[in-house]
């Protein structure tokens, strides 16, 4: 059974979905059977999995919207639209939508819409190894969804001061879910991922704070800042792909390897 991992950052712009990309993109490169589920209205992770353009409405026959109005109860349901990615083996993931947006308006009278994901992912996690969540950059109905349905949940930051709050209102929420016993008490903090580190007075200033906050959940190596990354996302690429050789691609493979092994492991560091 699929184990469900979900990359959150209350901010937007910290490479959140590059990060749950590459991570996905290496643990498949590594021989796992990988399903990612786009739950960011932007749908840049769908971009960069089918190499479309997100804001055709035309290209999907059904998003993961329109999965989440039908919901998983409905018998004989259609169920979630599951897709190839785009040349990668092992690769599957569900397309987002600009329509995603109105999730809390359009499931305002959907029975326990908190775990309506959940629900629609249990009919799939015995095909799959990994289930990765890239979460929209907000706090909300869906992001709630997300932390009920996952085994665990990686943080995303940059070295800024926005940044580093939205990890603070991240868990928050996390602990809310994991406090209430008809939630998700068995969500565990996997790590925090540190992504466009710069060696100047600021970034230097920010990551003592998430080290001091987050202690051995910090994961190593530190993604440097790199106009690669940028550009992988551009072209929809991967950054194995876009600098096979280059040094951010190395640092993702064993920011990679290191959750991989942390969830083989069932990391639990001391508080």
């Amino acid at each position: 059974m699929a184990k469900i991992v979900t990359f959150m950052n209350n901010k937007g712009g910290v490479g959140k979905t590059v990060t749950t990309h590459s991570v996905g993109i290496a643990w498949a490169k590594l021989g796992k059977r990988v399903l990612f589920i786009d739950l960011d209205s932007q749908a840049n992770l769908t971009a960069m999995l089918s190499k479309v353009d997100p804001t055709d409405e035309e290209v999907w026959e059904r998003t993961l919207e329109d999965a989440f109005i039908e919901g998983p109860y409905v018998k004989d349901g259609l169920g979630l639209p599951i897709h190839h990615a785009e040349g990668y083996d092992n690769v599957d993931f569900v397309p987002s939508s600009l329509d995603l947006a109105n999730f809390d308006q359009d499931t305002a009278r959907a029975d326990f819409r908190e775990v309506i994901l959940l629900d629609m992912l249990a009919k799939v996690r015995d095909s799959y190894d990994y289930i990765l969540l890239d979460c929209p950059p907000a706090i909300q109905t869906l992001t709630t969804n997300a932390l009920i349905a996952a085994d665990y949940l990686v943080l995303v930051t940059d070295l800024s001061g926005k940044s580093v709050k939205g990890l603070e209102m991240i868990m928050n929420l996390h602990n809310k879910v994991v406090t209430n016993p008809r939630m998700n008490p068995n969500l565990k903090l996997l790590g925090v991922v540190v992504t466009r580190l710069e060696r100047d007075k600021v970034n230097r200033g920010y990551l003592a704070v998430v080290q001091r906050t987050y202690g051995p959940y910090v994961v190593q190596p530190y993604i440097r800042k790199s106009t690669m990354v940028n550009r992988a996302l551009s072209a929809n690429e991967s950054v194995y792909d876009m600098d096979p050789d280059g040094k951010v691609a190395a640092e993702y493979m064993a920011v990679s390897e290191e959750l991989l092994m942390r969830i083989e492991s069932d990391f639990a560091p001391e508080a």
